[in-house]
């Protein structure tokens, strides 16, 4: 696949290479803040030229500090707003109306796993990445009839950087080990660890392929079980109108990066091997030498070779 990254970091150029390394495919990273919608127009705009068509986007930037509601300060709202709110606005606003135009298209927010069940301490990511959900949900309306599906992927615990660092700070501030906040974490989760950044990512893929063309609308939580809600933001039926849940959370990766990629990379057919990886910092894919197609092992087992 053509994959087209960007980042606050220099370390953005570091990532590019090992990608094109792994995979074997052509990678462009550049420098960009996406809460700046002039920065996002340049960045997609450079896509266009080298690339061509997106038809691809995930949005993903970092989190807002943990902070609880009597800490924070009106420049800490506004901050997060444009962080996760802004920044998904922004990446919208340049991608989709091309995939509107060409009749295909996938645009993937990742939000957390607190749109479905708030994190304490959380208090910014938690309301700010609700409204990340309620704009996507309203997208998928809006552009699901010129086949362009709008979803939400919501991480839970899973082993990056970020949450190593979350750690870090929140046994610092009580006074207990790491181990014990971990402990806590992952003593709330059915599956009982936290959750790898390969399965996070196999999820991510298989939303932005060609076997997830009747999914649209939805906010899938990749957690291991740990939002404990009957019901999910998704379905349109009566009862899902009546009772529709919001999800808010941690998003597990440090960079403000974005996946384009092109459609035509995407092959349908079963076969396949490889897997999708994260390294917790940012996200892209990781495949074999000289493989650039998306394929699927099984249903339900998205891989890229």
């Amino acid at each position: 696949a053509r994959v087209a990254i960007c980042a606050r970091s220099e370390a953005v150029e570091d990532a590019a290479r090992e990608i094109a390394g792994a995979a074997g495919g052509e990678v462009m990273a550049a420098r960009a803040d996406v809460t700046d919608a002039g920065q996002v127009a340049r960045f997609v705009g450079a896509v266009r030229e080298r690339f061509g068509a997106i038809d691809i986007c995930v949005a993903n930037a970092g989190g807002p500090p943990s902070k609880k509601f009597a800490e924070t300060t009106v420049e800490d709202w506004r901050a997060g707003v444009d962080l996760n709110l802004m920044s998904t606005i922004h990446l919208a606003r340049e991608t989709l109306p091309g995939m509107r135009e060409r009749g295909w298209g996938r645009f993937l927010a990742i939000t957390s796993v607190a749109v479905k069940q708030p994190i304490e301490g959380l208090i910014l990511s938690n309301s700010v990445r609700a409204a990340v959900v309620g704009l996507v949900k309203t997208l998928a309306n809006e552009y699901g009839p010129y086949g362009v599906l709008v979803n939400n992927i919501c991480p839970g615990y899973t082993a990056t950087a970020r949450l190593k660092s979350l750690r870090a700070r929140l046994a610092a501030a009580e006074g207990v080990s790491e181990e014990e906040i971990e402990r806590r974490w992952t003593a709330q989760i059915p599956r009982g660890r936290l959750g790898r950044v390969e399965e996070f990512a196999d999820a991510a893929v298989f939303l932005v392929s060609e076997r997830a063309g009747y999914i649209n609308g939805v906010s899938l939580a990749v957690d291991g079980g740990l939002s404990k809600g009957l019901l999910s933001v998704g379905g349109e039926g009566d009862c899902a109108r009546s009772f529709r849940l919001l999800s808010f959370g941690v998003c597990s990766y440090y960079f403000s990066s974005i996946w384009l990629f092109r459609k035509k990379h995407l092959d349908k057919s079963p076969p396949g091997g490889g897997n999708f990886l994260d390294d917790g910092s940012h996200s892209r894919p990781v495949v074999g030498p000289g493989r650039r197609r998306l394929r699927f092992d099984g249903p339900c087992a998205p891989v890229v070779t």
